[in-house]
């Protein structure tokens, strides 16, 4: 994230980085990089005996979404020159300069992105949000000094990762915003807050080594549950479909910069889990059952993405089948499995499947037709 920020940010900026363990604040501080300003846990924590009491009832996860309004806080209450501070989450990365943001901020206090979730996650806005915590603005006002202190008590009085009486986390709270607090501005750039619950709705293009969304330039992308396999593959969430252009154009950037970060980390001392190497046997079948990303060879991993992609597809036209008649949908059941076998006809040697076609004759004798013709 730090280095995607210094080759396109275009303004002059300082990076403060909460170090939530003692190896991070010591390789960070051995690597001496311009424009970034450490702070330890221990310095963080000093004196606010409000934080160290919740820190006791809460996961390491939960303590990290407990900080998040108490870092800008932290910031603007010991540097009095500060006049905005932007939260940005870790795992985001940019590829242009960041400058729309502030401009559509203009004279607002707080700027906030949507989730604007693709269709089919639309429901996880009862759950998540309307709002991520990935790139929050704040004005050194009254009206962002307000709303930081109210979103700090909340965190402090309940933030956990679970869904409970209409909060979650640190996030839900920032639902009702735009109508509890003033000069709340949120963000319609569509080329910010960008992540896996909404990409999949756009389509990606390079222009000049750029990636853009139609006419406007990507400005971030938010990797949510993106990790890496050993040296050579990256997990992603298979509950998300990643276009392929979104793969090409955003997510090969991505890993080659993690890559390059990971070696200036070692180099330093930096102790980082992970094995240097997979079997190939397991690699094959993480690339093509498990939604695995090839993270060193673009090509072949797009081609097992799309394969992968349609296995998937394949599998969820099966399941709805099975669903359907489980359900008395006989008919619908029907016509999903013959659809599933067409696709893919070896699903004719799994459970159940023939069982549900014979319910019909005409379909029977098709099934039996196509795998003659085979």
């Amino acid at each position: 994230m730090y280095s995607s920020l210094k080759c396109h940010c275009q303004r002059e900026f300082t990076l403060w980085i909460l170090c939530f363990d003692d190896q991070t604040y010591g390789v960070l501080a051995k690597m001496g990089l311009p424009q970034m300003r450490l702070i330890s846990l221990a310095q963080f924590e000093k004196g606010d005996e409000q934080l160290l009491a919740a820190k006791r009832s809460r996961s390491l996860v939960e303590y990290y979404w407990t900080c998040t309004p108490s870092l800008p806080l932290y910031l603007l209450k010991h540097f009095q020159d500060i006049e905005s501070i932007t939260y940005i989450d870790a795992d985001v990365y940019f590829y242009s300069d960041p400058a729309p943001l502030f401009d559509e901020l203009g004279e607002g206090s707080v700027l906030i992105m949507e989730h604007r979730y693709a269709p089919k996650y639309e429901a996880w806005t009862q759950v998540s949000g309307i709002f991520n915590v990935e790139y929050l603005t704040f004005r050194r006002d009254k009206y962002a000094l307000e709303c930081l202190n109210w979103w700090r008590d909340r965190c402090n009085e309940w933030c956990y990762a679970r869904h409970e009486a209409g909060k979650y986390g640190d996030q839900k709270y920032l639902d009702d915003w735009p109508q509890r607090f003033k000069g709340i501005v949120v963000s319609r750039h569509p080329g910010a807050g960008l992540a896996p619950w909404n990409a999949e709705q756009f389509r990606f293009t390079s222009r000049n080594g750029h990636p853009y969304i139609a006419d406007d330039p990507v400005i971030f992308h938010h990797f949510h549950g993106l990790k890496l396999i050993g040296s050579m593959a990256a997990l992603s969430n298979p509950t998300y479909c990643y276009p392929v252009s979104l793969l090409k154009n955003l997510y090969f950037a991505y890993f080659c910069a993690l890559h390059g970060a990971e070696t200036s980390c070692r180099r330093e001392g930096a102790i980082i889990q992970g094995s240097p190497a997979i079997p190939l046997a397991k690699l094959l079948h993480g690339l093509v059952c498990e939604g695995w990303l090839l993270t060193r060879y673009p090509l072949i991993a797009c081609v097992f993405w799309k394969w992968a992609q349609k296995r998937r597809s394949d599998m969820e036209l099966l399941d709805a089948g099975y669903r359907a008649f489980e359900i008395g949908e006989r008919r619908q059941a029907r016509c999903l499995l013959m659809r599933a076998l067409c696709r893919n006809p070896r699903f004719v040697v799994k459970p159940g499947v023939l069982a549900i076609l014979v319910k019909s004759f005409s379909a029977l004798a098709a099934c039996f037709i196509f795998c003659g013709l085979l």
